[in-house]
């Protein structure tokens, strides 16, 4: 009765050390994804402003027709003014 008292307390100590060594494990896969998910959501953000910014470039020099351009810099004056009227209240 000892014995198998001992068998079973050694069967249980080596299925939590298994388990702890699978949730470390899970752990370590848990942050690297996070972290990857973070560089993923940066470079979305960097990669958005670029193309602001071109789109911008292109409408100023005249690489669009003038009717356009003047559209695009109205829609950006537009978006400035709504911004400052948010920082104003």
């Amino acid at each position: 009765m000892v014995e198998d008292l001992k068998k079973q307390i050694e069967f249980l100590i080596s299925a939590y050390e298994k388990e702890k060594m699978r949730a470390d494990d899970l752990a370590s896969k848990l942050s690297l994804s996070v972290s990857e998910a973070t560089n993923a959501k940066q470079q979305i953000a960097e990669l958005t402003d670029k193309v602001k910014k071109l789109e911008i470039a292109s409408a100023i020099s005249g690489n669009n027709n003038s009717a356009e351009a003047k559209s695009n810099i109205d829609k950006i004056v537009r978006q400035i003014n709504d911004c400052l009227k948010l920082l104003e209240n």
